[in-house]
């Protein structure tokens, strides 16, 4: 008599299934059961594939396998140090414009004329380095993360998922990423320049790395996300549904 090969019962109550290469007594099997199975399995790559004959399983999905993975950068020590060697040349770049052609337009665009913030730079190299470091690392940070986020959310599938777990680190990147803005909003509040001399060189070391920091939790929520996408059924390959047409609007993960 036919029976599952995990609890030996019939196909009387249910229908019994042949999702691999599996011959003999261990060729059905109950889908509840395999599907129990694979959710409750600590390896991976025994959800993907029988352990028997090591065939890949036909996986039957509602929700699409997410596939947009980003770079995840240089290391921790490698990040600070390219964020600092891009943030000095940025930084020497934006300055020597100011100095010699915009006229301190980006002092006009943050409306910190009132300080005579271009008088106290001329004697205080220390304060416009870090003021131009600061401001070099916020501009080419906020371009960069606001393309990863876009070219994200245009490539995520299941968005309400996603944003539901990123959501406290997004929060937190948005935040380092434009922490220039708010050294200068506290600098113009108490009308002490200093704070851009204690912070604003520091706060350029952490923009870009955190960008990459960003990325690396992308990318470990869309693992978490596709491992607990077990999906609604293993496919039998007796009767296997990729010759027909209503099977398209599932996505049929082939791991082989």
């Amino acid at each position: 008599m036919v029976e599952c090969r995990i609890c030996f019962e019939d196909g009387l109550e249910e229908q019994l299934i042949s999702p691999c290469s599996c011959d003999g007594s261990s060729k059905w099997i109950h889908g509840s059961c395999l599907q129990k199975w694979r959710e409750e399995t600590t390896c991976q790559e025994s959800s993907k594939r029988c352990e028997i004959c090591t065939a890949h399983y036909l996986i039957e999905r509602i929700h699409p396998l997410e596939t947009f993975i980003v770079y995840n950068g240089w290391g921790v020590c490698g990040e600070l140090l390219v964020s600092s060697i891009v943030s000095m040349i940025l930084g020497g770049f934006f300055w020597s414009c100011e100095m010699g052609i915009t006229n301190y337009t980006s002092i006009k665009v943050f409306q910190l004329e009132s300080l005579k913030l271009p008088y106290l730079m001329k004697d205080d190299n220390w304060l416009a380095w870090s003021y131009y470091q600061g401001l070099a690392s916020f501009s080419l940070s906020s371009i960069i993360f606001l393309i990863l986020l876009l070219k994200i959310h245009f490539n995520i599938k299941r968005k309400y998922v996603y944003y539901s777990k990123i959501f406290p680190k997004l929060i937190l990147t948005i935040f380092i990423v434009n922490s220039f803005l708010f050294v200068l909003m506290f600098v113009k509040i108490s009308g002490d320049v200093t704070i851009i001399s204690y912070w604003g060189l520091s706060i350029s070391m952490l923009q870009l790395p955190y960008v990459f920091y960003y990325c690396r939790s992308h990318n470990k929520i869309i693992r978490k996300m596709n491992i607990r996408n077990i999906g609604e059924r293993v496919l039998s390959v007796v009767n296997n549904p990729l010759n027909y047409i209503e099977a398209r609007r599932f996505e049929i993960e082939d791991a082989v």
